[in-house]
């Protein structure tokens, strides 16, 4: 009676206070939950690092054991692959436009210029493993192994030795060889047969160390190529890639009146041969440009530096840019908004005169001006006073 507001009050306080805590509470998960999504992609979206329908447009294979060169279930489920199950493969250069595309954006958005460095860094050097991988390759099987018979005896040529400095092997040699490559394969689909904890069991108890090693040696072998000992025994492939020194000042940002900011990147490509992106007031287009111009750079160094090694003549190092430029574009980053870059010469002819030939769309158009003014600086031209 001497407090009849008593229940109302307490009423109200406990309204108020359980509204405000759960206020709180879910305040607190939801800022708990960006803060870990920003961490995990980078302060990006994950449609920004992946468009929508990468995944649909990846090659559908069959899966085989051979080409994954791994155990046949899954590391995860512990389950059997199925054929009806789909394996989409994605290119290795297309992870390496991704990361940068996601990491330089980032690092442009928030001004941090090492980060945008260091972004440009990791992707020429993941481009220059990849081209330098495919070289490789191809060298190897230009020079492949050559047997011939000669006196009764096998002569055996490696990739790089001179002239006349082949490796006798005797016949009874070459048979061991071959019977012992024979028994390792062998053993490798009968291990293949087994499952993996048997298969494991096996290898330790029943096989001595130098069997292991042989076994081993023998199946990353198979697994790198025929060719993969005898290029390491030769010469190795030198493409004199190097790491330029960019900066966010590639993207050209240029500041309108009314506050809008508009890019175009532009980048060295070789000798006095530039290229560059069309204009665009979207960083993200930007930035996806910056990459497919990095990637010209990165092939016309490589293509650049083998013509260079082989003294071929001004047309051979045309074709060699034209499809450095050609490679460049099929592999950009594949998005929702198309790029179109241009192409120009910009030569010194003289003390305080330079030559600048007009943006050109057309690369062939844009190599030959650049292959005129080349031949007009060697014939001695000078520029007008």
């Amino acid at each position: 009676d001497t407090s009849p507001d008593l229940y109302q009050s307490v009423k109200m306080f406990s309204a108020f206070s359980i509204g405000f805590n759960v206020f709180v509470y879910l305040n607190t998960i939801g800022l708990y939950t960006i803060m870990m999504f920003m961490i995990r992609n980078g302060l990006l979206q994950t449609s920004d690092a992946a468009p929508q329908g990468t995944l649909e447009r990846q090659a559908i294979i069959k899966y085989d054991a051979d080409l994954f060169k791994d155990d046949e279930e899954c590391c995860i489920c512990m389950g059997e692959f199925d054929d009806k199950d789909e394996i989409r493969r994605s290119r290795e250069l297309a992870l390496h436009h991704a990361d940068f595309h996601a990491r330089a954006t980032a690092a442009a958005t928030l001004g941090a210029e090492e980060g945008f460095r260091s972004a440009a860094r990791d992707f020429i050097a993941g481009l220059a493993a990849v081209i330098t991988s495919q070289a490789e390759q191809r060298e190897a099987g230009q020079q492949q192994q050559q047997h011939w018979s000669n006196s009764g005896q096998c002569v055996t040529t490696y990739p790089g030795s001179k002239p006349g400095a082949a490796v006798q092997v005797a016949p009874g040699q070459l048979k061991r060889q071959q019977h012992e490559r024979s028994f390792l394969k062998q053993l490798r689909e009968l291990l293949q047969g087994l499952p993996p904890a048997q298969r494991r069991d096996f290898i330790a108890q029943r096989l001595s160390q130098a069997q292991r090693v042989s076994l081993e040696q023998w199946i990353l072998a198979e697994r790198a190529g025929p060719m993969q000992g005898a290029s390491k025994q030769g010469r190795p492939f030198k493409t004199g890639i190097h790491c330029p020194g960019l900066s966010q000042r590639s993207l050209c940002c240029w500041r309108g009146k009314r506050g809008r900011v508009g890019y175009r990147p532009i980048m060295h490509l070789f000798g006095s041969f530039y290229a560059q992106a069309a204009f665009t007031f979207d960083l993200s287009s930007a930035v996806a440009a910056l990459g497919t111009l990095l990637t010209m750079r990165t092939l016309c160094q490589a293509l650049g530096g083998t013509c260079t090694q082989k003294q071929g003549g001004d047309q051979e190092v045309v074709a060699t840019l034209r499809a450095a430029v050609h490679d460049a574009l099929a592999m950009k980053r594949p998005g929702p908004i198309g790029h179109r870059f241009y192409f120009k010469t910009r030569m010194r002819m003289a003390h305080g005169y330079e030559i600048s030939t007009p943006s050109r769309s057309d690369v062939d158009t844009a190599l030959g001006e650049w292959l005129h003014l080349l031949r007009t600086k060697a014939g001695g031209a000078r520029a007008p006073k």
